[in-house]
């Protein structure tokens, strides 16, 4: 059974996390769910905690960040791939 939530967010957050929603093609109701219940099933033990690091990873567009460097870091990168 669901059941209707009122939350009191700052009005830019809400604006902010309804495009993020939309680009991991969910509504902001899917996200705050999704978050909860990964939340709640770490208290439930029932999750290991993961790495946040982890959760972040592919978030940045690797070949734009790097078109966007000088050429000294451009080389350095290209040295140490």
């Amino acid at each position: 059974m669901k059941t209707k939530l009122t939350l009191y967010m700052d009005e830019q957050l809400v604006k902010k996390a309804k495009q993020y929603a939309s680009r991991q093609n969910k509504s902001l109701s899917g996200m705050i769910t999704d978050l909860l219940q990964k939340q709640t099933a770490l208290i439930d033990g029932k999750q290991q905690r993961k790495n946040p690091f982890l959760e972040l990873a592919g978030i940045l567009d690797y070949e734009a960040l790097k078109n966007s460097m000088d050429d000294r870091t451009q080389y350095l990168l290209s040295k140490h791939d």
